[in-house]
């Protein structure tokens, strides 16, 4: 891989807090955060909404006891182990995931548990929820409010995720608008989006966020397989068809994505990062890097630390 290549490797891995721009924005949506508060975090932020991944552990800000902040919360969970917020509510469907909502300014603190649940914290700016509250209820949630989302929604959420690198306006002010208000008629119950998605579109989902949820252990195509409700080989059909690659190329691509978080922003070694990211030795994660970064992950590790 040409080196030009290489560096722009090591600089998206950078895209954390630091950049003044990115953290005023945090700042206006998340809060006040410590320096190390995101080293586990994906952030995708817009001007008026942001969407935060804890991908490899706790957001160090949410652990926090009664912080608050200054934005419209949604919690989503892919992975539906979320009894510790709300145990009363009833289990989404096969084609739902269930979500939280939380008011500005609440105190809160999210439990630390031994067994780690990856989901997605999208905050809303007031500013913006003012706007929506001109043509759909805002209503106050003054404790995490359960509701349920359809899994169509989740290519609009993507969508997003990927505007924010690029660096556009317009395009990404829309997303916001239309991340926003469909998490609002979803809660409210007034319109939400059903979307009609394609043939299995909604079971490999099911597939794909199993892998997100479980990458760190041993996952075969039979599994995912079971998780989508179809045999392995029509499985595998419809996986590549809805996403461009295998199933098995797909959870690669996920726990290198990991482990380039933890070679960034940890001090866990390269052989700890390895196995905490599902893979089997050191050389597996050294050659898997290799062949999709064109870099080793101690060369990535030192070239990003200079």
């Amino acid at each position: 891989m040409p080196k030009d290549s290489q560096n722009d490797i090591i600089k998206a891995a950078k895209i954390t807090i630091g950049d003044a721009d990115m953290d005023r924005k945090i700042l206006s949506l998340v809060g006040p955060l410590d320096d190390d508060d995101l080293q586990y975090v994906d952030a995708y932020v817009g001007c008026e909404l942001g969407i935060f991944i804890p991908s490899v552990g706790h957001c160090g800000y949410a652990i926090r006891e009664g912080h608050t902040h200054p934005s419209f919360s949604f919690a989503l969970f892919p992975d539906p182990k979320t009894e510790f917020l709300f145990g009363g509510a009833h289990p989404p469907g096969p084609d739902e995931y269930l979500a939280a909502a939380l008011s500005p300014e609440i105190p809160h603190q999210e439990p630390v548990d031994e067994e780690f649940v990856s989901y997605l914290a999208i905050m809303v700016s007031a500013t913006l929820c003012e706007r929506l509250a001109a043509e759909m209820t805002v209503p106050h949630c003054g404790s995490w409010q359960p509701f349920f989302v359809p899994k169509s929604a989740m290519p609009l959420l993507q969508a997003f995720m990927s505007e924010t690198k690029q660096d556009s306006g317009i395009l990404l002010q829309s997303l916001e608008m239309a991340v926003a208000a469909t998490l609002m008629r979803c809660l409210t119950g007034t319109g939400a989006q059903k979307g009609t998605p394609a043939a299995h579109s909604s079971d490999i989902q099911a597939a794909i966020d199993y892998i997100h949820q479980h990458y760190a252990t041993k996952i075969t195509t039979d599994v995912l397989a079971r998780c989508a409700a179809m045999s392995p080989g029509s499985f595998s059909r419809a996986f590549r068809r809805e996403t461009g690659c295998s199933p098995m190329q797909h959870l690669i691509r996920v726990r290198l994505e990991k482990a380039r978080k933890l070679l960034a922003d940890t001090g866990l070694t390269v052989t700890e990062t390895a196995l905490r990211c599902g893979f089997h030795s050191l050389s597996h994660l050294t050659a898997c890097f290799r062949k999709h970064y064109g870099i080793t992950p101690t060369a990535f590790r030192e070239r990003r630390n200079l």
